[in-house]
Order: C-alpha cells, then structure tokens, then sequence
C-alpha cells in the first residue's frame, strides 16, 4: 500500500456484480479504480436491488465488503409513488429512500475502520455522509443529474421511470458532501448551477482492447443494453427505421442484441437476442460495427464510451454521444436522421478503411479518456 494511502468507504445501492448494466459496470469499474491506486477500500452496498451477486461481491472485496438490507418506504410513500406514476408530474421526495436505521451501522463503521474519504453513489443516499465527521472527506458520485427528470421523459413521449426529483431537492441533498462528481462535462456544468459545493467531473474507466487490424466482415451489428424503456425505444427506432434500408445495401447484415432489453423485446423480431452476457469482450470482437441509436438519455452514454474501449467501430446519435462529443467524426460517427444513420451503417461495414481508422481511433480515445479520469479520481482522493 502506498505511503499517502487512504482508508475509503463506497457506500451504494448498486451492486458491483454482476455488471449487466451501466451503472453496476460504473460502480465496479470506480471500486477497482479506488484498489489498483493502493487505497485501502471498503464496500458498503445497500441492497436495494435483489438481483446482485453477495456472494461475488464478498469473494472479490473480501472482509472489507459489507452490506445492508434495504427496507421499502412507508406505506404512505408508496402511495405517493402510486400517484406520480398516474399523473406522471409527482417527484418524490428524496430522503424518504433514506432509512435512518442505517446510521447506527454506518456510525460504527466509521468507529471501527475511521475512514478518511466516503463516496455516496447517486443523491437518493446523501444522508448517509451525515454520520461523518469534518475530518472526513464526503462525496457524491452522480451518475446522473434526477432534476425534473420524469418532465424530460414524458416529452420524448416515455413512461416515466426510476426517479425524478425537484431542483431544490436535489440541491438540498448534495450540499451535503464537500465534492460532487459528475459523470460527464454537461453534468458537471448542469450540478454546478445547482450547487455552491465544488464539482468535479470523474467519468467512466473503461477497460481498453487493442484496434483491430483485420476486417470480419461478419456482417454483425451489435447493441448492447439494459432493460430501461430508453433502449427499447432505440432497438424500435433501428428496427423500423434504419435496418429496413441497411439490409437493402447489406442484406446479409445480422442484428444482435445483448443485456436484459432482451427481456422487453419482441421474441420474433428481426435480430437475435443473446440476453444476459458473460463475456462482453467476445461478444464486441465478433461485431463489424456496434450501434448506440438512442434518442432520450442522461449522464454519461456508458454504452458508447465501452464500444470505444473495445476498439469497434461506433455509430450513435447525439445523444448516445453526451459526453464523448470531442471524438466524433474520429473515433465514432454520429448521425441523428433515419437516413443519416443508415448511411453510416452501411459505409462502415463496406468501407474498410474507414472501420480500420475507427477501430484504431477508439481505442486512443478510450486509454487517453482513462488517464484523464483517473487522475482526476486520484486528485480527489489524494487531496
């Protein structure tokens, strides 16, 4: 362990295992990013979510893993929540997700292991830094901006989903670290107006694949996502308006879709669903171009920023693209129409010159986009 090391607790809602979604790949990808710095790490996951791994989480942070089970809101809460999914405008109030139960686990903790830095994961839990003390470094890792969030939703003409808070909420709960992450500029620029606390921005670590430096032509277009009605709105919006005029020019193009969109999909569409993935690697190296069509999204594009590490060649629209815009046109091609999707589609799977530069182009901007953040982590931490 380095000199200068730090004794650092994670406190989340989302597990780190399995990592079948953006923000679990993002929770695992800070922890292991926290460890390889030579801090000392600890793990607090609020179990929120039944479908994480315990047993995978224990085996990789060892006894420095720790975990709480989560209680549902009250039964008034609920009914609020009820009404907001009817009428569609009533955000919730943020520290109602917050069980106060939880100081008394979390104050022994901090007696126990006497943590010098703790990092919050998303503003639902921001109460927790409460039971910290001024000595204590307290942060808020975003991963999103929840401002009005059901508002944007509903303009895109989808169901409002997980959550949605007021400004002055949101406020209220990030004032109460010392730092705030953002996982992209945009959000950091958004935070900031919000905010009087610094804002910093750490964006995802990806892992990073050499470029290809032979053609597949496999004729394989991959999506990967999870199971959110964003991307089920992008796969519709490839189905019906783009791969029609792909498979004119290709027609012996294939559609693969990976991660639990699966799940809210079609079964007789036209692509092949692989569902939940292992081994992403493999998956992303057997795909002539990886599309990221997304029409409604916040934060940081996790999906397109991974494509890029993986070295294959990206098309996405603008918004699949928030906070990655500098490398466009070099290491992925945007285009927002129908046609000018298509058409992007189409030149990379026939032109080879053209996957070959994207291919080598992302997998520059992915390392050179990891050092940047890193450091920025390792600021924070060492600060």
């Amino acid at each position: 362990m380095m000199a200068d090391s730090k004794t650092v607790l994670v406190i989340s809602p989302i597990p780190s295992h399995p990592q079948n979604s953006g923000s679990r790949v993002r929770v695992h990808c800070l922890l292991t990013s926290i460890t390889e710095m030579g801090h000392n790490l600890h793990f607090l996951h609020i179990e929120t979510e039944t479908s994480g791994d315990r047993k995978a989480m224990h085996t990789t942070w060892g006894r420095n893993f720790h975990y709480l089970p989560y209680v549902q809101p009250s039964i008034q809460f609920r009914v609020v929540r009820r009404f907001q999914r009817l009428f569609k405008d009533i955000p919730p109030v943020v520290q109602k997700w917050y069980d106060p139960a939880f100081d008394k686990i979390i104050t022994k903790l901090q007696k126990t292991f006497k943590f010098d830095v703790v990092i919050v994961e998303y503003v639902f839990f921001a109460k927790a830094l409460d039971c910290f003390g001024q000595d204590v470094l307290k942060v808020i890792d975003t991963l999103d901006v929840f401002s009005n969030r059901h508002q944007r939703m509903m303009q895109q003409d989808l169901q409002p989903s997980w959550y949605s808070v007021t400004p002055r909420e949101e406020a209220q709960e990030l004032e109460r670290a010392d730092v705030v992450i953002a996982i992209s500029e945009e959000d950091r620029q958004a935070l900031s107006q919000l905010v009087s606390r610094k804002v910093i921005t750490v964006g995802h670590i990806v892992p990073v694949c050499q470029p290809s430096e032979v053609l597949l032509r496999s004729g394989k277009i991959l999506f990967v996502g999870s199971g959110n009605p964003m991307n089920v709105q992008a796969v519709q919006f490839f189905v019906n308006q783009v791969l029609p005029s792909v498979k004119l020019r290709c027609p012996a193009v294939q559609l693969l879709i990976a991660g639990t969109v699966c799940d809210l999909l079609e079964a007789d569409g036209p692509y092949r669903k692989l569902g939940r993935v292992e081994d992403l690697q493999s998956v992303y190296a057997d795909a002539d171009v990886v599309i990221n069509p997304m029409l409604f999204g916040t934060g940081l594009s996790i999906k397109s920023l991974e494509a890029l590490g993986y070295a294959r060649p990206l098309v996405t629209t603008s918004v699949g693209a928030r906070g990655l815009s500098e490398a466009a046109d070099r290491a992925f091609l945007i285009a927002d129409t129908p046609e000018a999707f298509s058409a992007a589609v189409i030149n990379v799977l026939t032109e080879g010159d053209l996957s070959l530069m994207l291919s080598r182009n992302a997998s520059e901007f992915a390392l050179q986009w990891n050092q940047q953040n890193l450091r920025a982590l390792e600021d924070l931490l060492n600060a």
